[in-house]
């Protein structure tokens, strides 16, 4: 979904190709791992806990994080706030 988004908000048609080609390259190498159940109860803590002090992470960041963490990955991101909001998530700054 969040690589979805980015060719979708693309400002111009030529950006929205660029952004296309990109993601299809990168999905035809890329595994693409199922959203389970046992991903979804630690999502849905993390979530609950982290709104009980008043914090947020966006929904699709907390899934790509929560099945990393699972899958024992890292997340090499520009948004290291939302992802280091994971306890136990390994983050590499891009």
């Amino acid at each position: 979904m969040e690589l979805e988004h980015g060719w979708h908000g693309a400002n111009t048609p030529e950006a929205a190709a660029k952004r296309r080609r990109y993601l299809d390259e990168a999905l035809a190498i890329l595994p693409v791992e199922p959203f389970t159940r046992e991903m979804g109860v630690p999502a849905a803590k993390i979530d609950a806990e982290m709104k009980k002090v008043g914090l947020v992470i966006a929904t699709a960041d907390l899934l790509i994080g929560i099945t990393a963490l699972h899958l024992d990955y890292a997340i090499g991101t520009r948004n290291v706030r939302h992802f280091t909001m994971i306890a136990g998530l390994k983050v590499l700054p891009l």
